[in-house]
Parts: structure tokens; sequence; C-alpha cells
């Protein structure tokens, strides 16, 4: 992970050093664009905030209790 980290905060870097604010924001939004864009095994990466789905967030930020967690199916692509 040292590689793809270095290689980001380097170009953050100049980013921030050439444009300000604006081009660390406009980095921002192409990274998250780019991420959105990948797959991992047929999965989105950056499910289930991109594509919104509102029944799969009910752990995507704060789990919640374990005793009343369900294991719903999931919408992605292979289970189509």
């Amino acid at each position: 992970m040292y590689g793809p980290v270095l290689t980001l905060r380097l170009i953050f870097l100049f980013l921030g050093f050439f444009f300000g604010v604006k081009g660390i924001l406009i980095g921002l939004i192409i990274l998250v664009a780019y991420m959105a864009s990948i797959k991992s095994l047929g999965v989105p990466y950056l499910a289930p905030f991109i594509p919104f789905h509102p029944k799969e967030m009910k752990d995507a930020l704060f789990r919640g209790d374990l005793r009343k967690l369900i294991n719903s199916k999931h919408t992605y692509p292979h289970n189509k």
C-alpha cells in the first residue's frame, strides 16, 4: 500500500502547489470518478454508495446491532 499512497500524495502535492485548493478538489473529483468506474469481482468498488442501493446502506457507515443483523440478498450484477 505504500506505493499507491506515495504516488497519490505526490500527485495531490503537485496539484496543490500549481493550482491551489481548486487543483486538490479537481484531483479528488477525478479520483472518486476513477474509483466509481472500477469493479472488483464484478462488484462496483464503491458499492453500495455508487451505485446507490438504500437497502444495502444499513452497515455501510455504522455497524448496527449484530443480534438484529439480517444478511439480505445483494443486487449486484452477478446475482441477476
